[in-house]
């Protein structure tokens, strides 16, 4: 997988870096900020400690922990948030995050956990996603709540912090509970540049593929695909199977990408409309179709 970089409405979430440590310290640091969490406030050495250690976790192989900012769209260098995600067995995974004080009561929370939960269920194919909080906490409890996540019950003495065991609140959801807060079901496209794509709740990947209720990079060493013979039934069958109404598929920027007609013609067999043109048109067709609330998928072929 490429680095972490999952977008929603007014935040993204993007791999921590050399560089990060104030902005981690402000939070990390902070007295307020910490105060339901299961650490006391932590100094400039433990924050560059934390840093250090979520840049080793990004290239671990197989990656079990993904520690990320959250970041404005418009201000990437503005850490607002913390967050956490650590893998467990059985497809399962724990998240928690932290905001800035001086960010609170904007909703951030919500749209942080819908977005640890895009990356969990949309790119890493989990099954069931938990939480644990503070029983004082009913900010995150809310949060929670708002996110779609059921409070399930109490582990006692889980955490010893401040001197003192403190039992946690854990709240759960699962993988067909998860309801995207973008809209339609299909991610819509925020950003195209040659050789990088965005869209909401997904990763930046150099090709793309969606379809309502997520998306995933387009990987055509799964199928062999090259420029010519261009796309193939294999890259569009799970199409059908995702309950599209209509493809959009893309021919690249400078049309070399060819789109056979045995390949439009096994999803027109399927009742699938199929547009195909250029990326950048292929892009504002596609949505537009998303505004419209509609079941649409995509192929997005951002060079040649």
């Amino acid at each position: 997988m490429n680095g972490i970089d999952v977008h929603g409405m007014r935040l993204r979430l993007r791999e921590l870096a050399p560089g990060d440590e104030p902005g981690v310290l402000a939070i990390y640091g902070d007295r307020e900020a910490t105060r339901h969490l299961s650490f006391e406030p932590r100094s400039a050495e433990e924050v560059a400690g934390v840093v250090a250690g979520a840049v080793r976790s990004a290239g671990a192989e197989p990656r079990v922990e993904y520690v990320l900012a959250a970041v404005p769209h418009d201000a990437p260098e503005d850490i607002v948030g913390i967050t956490r995600l650590a893998t467990e067995p059985q497809r399962a995974a724990t998240i928690g995050f932290a905001l800035r004080p001086d960010s609170w009561g904007q909703g951030f929370g919500t749209e942080v956990v819908h977005l640890l939960c895009a990356l969990g269920f949309g790119q890493l194919g989990l099954h069931r996603i938990w939480a644990a909080r503070s029983p004082l906490n009913t900010a995150s409890a809310e949060t929670l709540r708002k996110a779609g996540m059921t409070e399930d019950g109490r582990i006692r003495d889980h955490v010893h912090v401040r001197g003192a065991w403190r039992d946690s609140i854990f709240h759960a959801i699962l993988e067909h509970e998860w309801k995207s807060p973008w809209g339609s079901d299909s991610p819509r496209i925020t950003h195209f540049a040659w050789g990088e794509i965005d869209a909401e709740g997904l990763a930046r990947h150099k090709d793309l593929k969606v379809y309502p209720g997520g998306g995933r990079a387009w990987d055509w060493n799964e199928t062999g695909t090259r420029h010519s013979p261009g796309v193939q039934v294999a890259d569009v069958a799970e199409f059908a199977e995702r309950g599209c109404e209509v493809v959009v598929l893309t021919r690249g920027v400078d049309l070399r990408l060819e789109v056979p007609d045995a390949t439009v013609g096994f999803l027109r067999a399927k009742g699938i409309d199929v547009l195909v043109s250029d990326t950048a048109s292929a892009i504002t067709e596609y949505n537009r179709l998303v505004a419209e609330g509609r079941a649409v998928g995509g192929l997005f072929h951002t060079t040649c």
